[in-house]
């Protein structure tokens, strides 16, 4: 009865993915912005000076990340937010640091709260290898720059107030 066929979806292979190029890949994005991060890092190091408009951006960012996943975890009924370690690197709270940022002496919180984050970059790599999450492997470059950029800070704020 029937006298032609027309297959209108084909399922792709697990294999095809593999060819992927290289310049268009999540990883080569988060080297490149790992590797500015670290450049204006090495460059603020050795000229013992702060760049403010990284450290305002990197916040920022960081923050609102953290406060799109924050409510797409508590806020709303999608699953695949739930438990989600990303707040770790991702916190909310780094908005509330924004007006420290601008500051030449921060307030003694603010120094706490760069340990802190420190500290949270410390338990993603725990997660990550203990196996508690999976996180993309995309996402490495940025954390190591995160944690780059935040021992930098600290090591920046000691010396100006050592200084004072």
């Amino acid at each position: 009865m029937v006298t032609t066929s027309k297959t209108i979806f084909t399922k792709k292979g697990e294999n095809e993915n593999k060819n992927s190029f290289f310049l268009t890949s999540p990883l080569l994005l988060t080297m490149v912005l790992a590797l500015v991060i670290i450049y204006l890092t090495y460059s603020d190091n050795k000229n013992k000076t702060r760049n403010k408009a990284l450290d305002l951006a990197l916040f920022t960012i960081t923050g609102l990340i953290g406060v799109l996943l924050f409510l797409l975890w508590f806020a709303t009924d999608h699953t695949g937010t739930t438990y989600n370690y990303n707040l770790l690197w991702a916190f909310p709270l780094s908005l509330f640091c924004v007006l420290q940022i601008l500051k030449t002496s921060p307030k003694k919180w603010f120094i706490a709260y760069i340990k802190f984050s420190i500290l949270m970059l410390c338990l993603i790599v725990m997660h990550w290898t203990i196996g508690v999450q999976r996180f993309a492997p995309a996402l490495a470059p940025l954390l190591i720059a995160l944690a780059v950029r935040y021992i930098y800070l600290l090591r920046f704020y000691k010396l100006t107030e050592n200084k004072a």
